[in-house]
């Protein structure tokens, strides 16, 4: 028994110390990595993550510079596909046909022309049968 306590003991104190240890590095004002690293070192490092941020953000910038003249040229050339409509409709020759060319073509079904899910022909279930009313519950009957 007196060596279970000390043993308890023990692990309570390394638990302690453990927790100690881990709040003082959390509550360091040096950080991490940059704690081994010397002024010039850091500020080196600082630099090169501002140039590589500018350098992602005009990627980006040039990004949306380039989808805008795409929306740009998208929404002008449909203004122009609406004069040229109106003006086939002033000289009488109609609308043009915003569908396209249809075609008339069996939609392609997968079941049966005589199927049925009531006859119970076939099928992975057998036939329905309904469930029988069960008057002590207040179902149907006479």
């Amino acid at each position: 028994k007196m060596l279970l306590r000390r043993q308890r003991k023990q692990w309570y104190q390394r638990r302690v110390r453990g927790m100690v240890t881990y709040l003082e590095g959390k509550t360091s004002t040096t950080g991490g990595v940059e704690s081994r690293l010397s002024p010039e070192e850091q500020m080196n490092r600082m630099e090169a993550m501002r140039r590589a941020r500018e350098r992602l953000q005009a990627e980006v910038d040039a990004a949306a510079i380039e989808e805008i003249s795409r929306q740009k040229e998208r929404e002008e050339q449909q203004r122009q596909e609406k004069i040229e409509d109106w003006e086939r409709h002033k000289r009488g020759l109609g609308y043009k046909s915003k569908g396209g060319t249809t075609t008339t073509k069996a939609p392609a079904t997968l079941k049966r022309d005589n199927f049925n899910p009531l006859m119970g022909s076939g099928g992975s279930g057998g036939s329905y049968r309904p469930s029988r009313p069960n008057f002590s519950r207040g179902g149907g009957g006479g």
